[in-house]
């Protein structure tokens, strides 16, 4: 941009020009008089166009130098007595020598100009220490302009303004552990992490949600909070706000309005010196808020600041604080209830099988019927909508539904349920009326009957649905996974000294027909962004994708934390994938896809991972053809954090006999789980375990142990 030579002079400095100009029209109509006119450029936190008696000038951040210009514009000679040091901060340094000046100093009428011959041109320099004086330094101008008093002018110059900060912890917030009958509670800590005391305003929820309340009572208007470290004994306040489930996940911010502690600097005895104040006050077509109280003028209320401020559009965004009309800054905390599914418990006789199983109901016109049991595991409701079949689009189903108060029982396998019928849609679970008892009846039409699933619909109150796959006389292979995707994801931690981990993932056909594998994709939740972390190791191929009835495949997912670029300042890093496995259903066209979400960690410091222990194939010698086997995980170590005792272990099967049906996969749960082997050979499992951390509420995942049990006949 090009410059001409009078566009130099800022808008500013010709409006004072033009203002300085007027006033020595009006007083040449009377007497001539000099009039102090002080500029201020260079190393400013903010712009200043003249300095006016009693200002504060600040340093921007890191200090340099204000270079002052003392002028004239009056029409009248000004003299300069002397230019008095009242106190120099010991970090700055005034220039020139004052020693070196000839006093008195004689400016010229209407000379105001740095490149003009009389004003006077000082600066004041600034350079930081390492240890902050914060002190100002304070410069008086003794003159002959009787607009001031004795013909005193003063001026400040202070380091960067020492500014408020607010810090909220945790700065935001999820609830996992309310029910409708046990609300949760969190303590947010107000601190202030500036060098200034600050004010509280107002504390809100912003939606106005109806999940949300304070404990206690929000804090008092004008609470103050002083910076950390002052020993005042106010440097803190405390916030605890309750969460009851409405309508899970509930969202909101709880908002502070704050700012720093200030006055208006105005003093009174009575109302009307407010009133007549010209810097409080001075639009006569508003209401003056401010009022004389304990020797200061004051606002009371917001709505009177609010009033005083109608004309401009964020009127209402305007709070009485600290005695002072203003727009509080705004610190918002992110908070989020939710309840984790779970606390409705499904169980069922063919539990091992994995489906209510009625392949030996063959007979056509012949009929079974097979409970499952609905409990309630914690202390809130489980609203349950009653229980419905599901079968493939276009195909008529061979089922039917009822359910069952506590009490209901079977007195012999297929035969009639006795007990008192639910009529209602809906019923309200709770441990005390646990388990209801969900009758599901098989008919059969023909041979090409379909499989189904029973879907349990509930609320605990977050909306949730459990499935219960049902396997009938219509062959299909069907896929499930192990670890099961929807309950738990693969975790690897990719500690020294390899920066590795590996996971497997096991791949079951629950149907009676082969299950066609398309194949397996891995990827970065990111691509593009992300590096490729993720990795499958010799991932089946070919006839290996032919999975036949009950059959097991495993696959080797490694997390290559190598990728990152580690450094001393590196943070821990989080990288999510997914693994895809493509299938073909015979009921869809096309291929189906299941997918498993990845979680890769990298350099984790100062934690200890809990090791899994599954025990040894000694504690599982005479193991035999239908006799219970108790798998016991309850030897592992948690590390730096426990490991929860209902829900931290992780059992699933890896391996076993061609002909075995069974297959162990329940996701996260107590340390021991039981299976019965149906055919002699050799069983294989894998234990993952997982410690928690409370206070993060971080789960931190073992590796993987592995277990062998040989069964005779």
């Amino acid at each position: 941009m090009v410059r001409r030579r009078f566009g130099t002079v800022s808008w500013g400095l010709l409006a004072a020009m033009a203002a300085t100009l007027a006033v020595s029209c009006q007083r040449a109509s009377s007497t001539q008089a000099p009039s102090l006119y002080v500029t201020a450029t260079g190393a400013l936190l903010s712009p200043v166009t003249s300095v006016q008696d009693g200002q504060t000038l600040v340093f921007a951040p890191g200090g340099g130098a204000i270079q002052l210009v003392i002028g004239n514009t009056g029409d009248a000679e000004l003299v300069l007595d002397q230019v008095e040091l009242v106190h120099v901060n010991s970090q700055m340094d005034v220039q020139p020598n004052l020693a070196g000046i000839s006093f008195p100093r004689r400016i010229n009428a209407g000379e105001f100009q740095s490149t003009e011959a009389t004003p006077l041109r000082m600066s004041v320099h600034f350079t930081p220490g390492s240890q902050p004086d914060d002190s100002a330094t304070e410069i008086r101008l003794h003159t002959n302009d009787d607009t001031y008093l004795d013909g005193v002018f003063t001026m400040r110059f202070v380091p960067q303004e020492k500014v408020p900060e607010l810090t909220v912890n945790p700065p935001n917030y999820t609830f996992l552990n309310a029910t409708a009958t046990q609300p949760d509670n969190q303590d947010f800590v107000l601190t202030n992490t500036g060098l200034a005391p600050l004010a509280l305003a107002k504390v809100y929820f912003e939606s106005g949600s109806k999940a949300y309340r304070f404990l206690g009572g929000e804090p008092n208007r004008d609470s103050r909070i002083d910076p950390v470290g002052t020993g005042s004994g106010k440097e803190s306040v405390m916030v605890r706000v309750e969460y009851t489930p409405q309508n899970p996940p509930d969202e909101d911010n709880l908002v502070i309005e704050w700012d720093a502690v200030r006055d208006t600097g105005v003093t009174c005895s009575q109302n009307a010196t407010c009133q007549n104040d010209t810097k409080l006050c001075g639009n006569s077509q508003v209401p003056c808020p401010y009022s004389c109280g304990n020797g200061r003028c004051m606002c009371l209320k917001d709505s009177d600041c609010q009033a005083w401020a109608a004309a401009e559009a964020d009127a209402a965004d305007y709070r009485c604080l600290t005695g002072v009309c203003r727009k509080p800054q705004k610190t918002r905390v992110r908070l989020k209830g939710d309840v984790k599914p779970g606390q409705l418990k499904v169980g069922y006789g063919d539990y091992l099988t994995g489906c209510i199983d009625f392949t030996e109901v063959t007979e056509p016109g012949s009929s079974c019927t097979k409970l499952v049991d609905l409990r309630a595991e914690g202390p809130g409701l489980v609203v349950l909508t009653k229980p419905q079949v599901t079968v493939p689009e276009g195909r008529t189903s061979p089922y039917s539904v009822e359910w069952y108060r506590l009490g209901a029982t079977q007195s012999q396998e297929c035969g009639p349920v006795t007990g008192t019928a639910i009529s209602e849609p809906r019923y309200s679970l709770t441990e005390q009326n646990s388990p209801v008892k969900v009758a599901v009846t098989y008919t059969v039409t023909g041979s090409n009957d379909p499989n189904g699933q029973l879907v349990v619909s509930y609320n605990a109150p977050y909306a949730g649905e459990e499935k219960v796959p049902i396997c009938a006389g219509f062959r299909k292979g069907e896929l499930e996974t192990a670890p099961p995707p929807r309950a738990v994801n693969v975790t690897m931690f990719a500690m020294p000294p390899t920066g590795k981990a590996r996971k497997t993932v096991v791949l079951a056909n629950r149907g009676n027909d082969v299950l066609h594998l398309q194949g397996f994709a891995v990827a970065p939740q990111n691509p593009g962004v992300d590096p490729e972390a993720f990795h499958l190791i010799d991932p089946p191929t070919g006839a290996a994708l032919d999975l036949p009835p009950n059959g097991l495949l495993s696959l080797t997912v490694e997390f290559d934390g190598t990728v990152y670029e580690v450094t001393e300042e590196t943070g821990v890093i989080v990288l999510n994938g997914f693994l895809h496995i493509d299938y073909q259903d015979p009921f869809s066209t096309g291929t189906l896809r299941e997918t498993v979400n990845l979680i890769g960690w990298t350099n984790v410091k100062d934690v200890t991972l809990p090791t899994a222990n599954p025990g040894t194939p000694a504690n599982h010698a005479g193991a035999t053809v239908g006799k219970t086997e108790i798998l016991d995980g309850g030897a592992s170590v948690g590390g730096t954090y426990g490991i929860p005792p209902q829900g931290g272990y992780l059992w699933f099967m890896d391996r076993k006999p061609a002909t075995s049906k069974v297959f162990v996969n329940p996701g996260p749960g107590p340390a021991q789980v039981s299976f019965i082997p149906d055919v002699p050979g050799t069983y294989g499992f894998r234990l993952v375990v997982f410690s928690y951390d409370s206070d993060s509420r971080l789960a931190f995942f073992s590796d993987e142990a592995t277990l062998e049990i040989t069964v005779a006949p």
